[in-house]
């Protein structure tokens, strides 16, 4: 089931820089030494606020199964007398549940997270210096593009193939 969660992450994360260097391509910024280093600081936050979602979800799950466990409703001896179609429906709306507390939990955050990201570098804008302008537009862009995936993109790929357990 991790191995499903990270493989969901490593697409997100896959998407983001796909996204950012196209914006790149179609603003016509060639790769210079502000966009190699800023793709470093890219692949940086893309990771962040994915994982943060990503943990929170997994972290939802695994709590949600302790609960199950405790109340002596484990989810796997409901899923055994159900029929292949009510079992794929249980767990998609188990997920369902589980990326809503997740996102309940951290999605706040990590929102806030970027936005003062993005406003720390608006200030650079108001530099005279080119390269500094650059900078602070190529990280707002990958900051908007990474706060997307994490918060849209991440959650509908976890519910659709995400673990409902863990």
């Amino acid at each position: 089931s991790s191995d499903v969660c990270s493989s969901d992450l490593m697409s997100n994360i896959s998407m983001v820089l796909t996204c950012v260097l196209a914006i790149f391509y179609l603003v016509g910024y060639e790769l210079g030494i502000v966009e190699a280093i800023s793709i470093a600081v890219l692949v940086g936050s893309s990771v962040d606020y994915s994982l943060h979602v990503a943990d929170a979800y997994i972290k939802c799950c695994s709590e949600a199964a302790g609960e199950d466990l405790q109340n002596g409703q484990a989810a796997q001896s409901s899923l055994a007398h159900a029929g292949a179609s009510t079992s794929i429906a249980w767990r998609h709306h188990r997920r369902q549940q589980m990326m809503q507390l997740a996102l309940d939990r951290i999605g706040g955050s990590v929102f806030h997270a970027a936005v003062t990201t993005i406003l720390s570098v608006a200030c650079l804008n108001f530099c005279q210096i080119a390269l500094f302008r650059q900078f602070g537009t190529i990280i707002a862009t990958s900051v908007i593009c990474s706060i997307v995936f994490a918060l849209f993109v991440l959650p509908m790929l976890l519910v659709l193939f995400g673990p409902s357990e863990v």
